[in-house]
């Protein structure tokens, strides 16, 4: 997967005109890092994937190889992708006090694309996380660990409602801050110092899929 990675960021450079100079200039991610990119010899964790794409023009879940092109149209957005034998669960409404993957928060379940490494899907709810190109009715697929680095988007659990934010954590003064992609909406600060805060890390966001319009 790697190597198509720098495959389609190659073409998306390509097609906007764009030297590795100019996406580190605009970016900030270092020229060595992005020359890995290109050879395929690794792949960028979320914040990176979101800053190439922004600079790029495209969609992350091109780069990623879940969409097509822009100039692509014609082509189904899972084009030549195989499907895991097991459909991964959509998880609605949290019953309360019960396990993310419980099944009685199970509302449906979709087929995932083979080179997505996920668990459970959450089905995207309002329009907190649009300039993260996670729109209203979206599935974003989850791959569930409490493992975040700052800067990556996750599915936190508030309580008995599942939330999808890019989270922010001061180590040293035990602040998370759950930060929505939309200048509409406030961010949320949470003290995990505080043990009245039902909070929990259920998992990282790893590709969506968009809703037909």
């Amino acid at each position: 997967m790697s190597k198509e990675f720098g495959e389609r960021m190659r073409l998306a450079m390509e097609k906007a005109g764009l030297r590795a100079i100019d996406i580190h200039e605009k970016t900030g991610i270092s020229k060595p890092l992005l020359s890995g990119y290109l050879s395929g010899k690794f792949e960028p964790k979320q914040n990176n994937l979101y800053e190439l794409a922004t600079a790029l023009g495209v969609k992350p879940t091109y780069l990623m190889g879940i969409a097509p092109p822009p100039n692509e149209n014609s082509r189904p957005p899972h084009h030549a992708a195989t499907f895991k034998p097991k459909p991964l669960p959509i998880i609605g409404t949290i019953a309360c006090g019960t396990p993310i993957l419980a099944e009685e928060n199970i509302e449906a379940y979709v087929d995932c694309p083979m080179d997505v490494d996920a668990d459970f899907c959450l089905r995207a709810r309002g329009e907190s996380m649009i300039n993260a190109d996670i729109q209203d009715g979206d599935i974003v697929f989850i791959k569930q660990t409490d493992h975040i680095e700052n800067g990556e988007i996750a599915a936190v659990r508030i309580h008995d409602e599942a939330t999808l934010k890019r989270l922010r954590y001061t180590e040293k003064t035990g602040e998370l801050l759950l930060i929505a992609e939309n200048d509409d909406f406030p961010s949320l600060t949470y003290s995990t110092n505080d043990e009245s805060n039902d909070i929990h890390i259920e998992g990282r966001a790893v590709a969506v899929l968009h809703k037909l319009k």
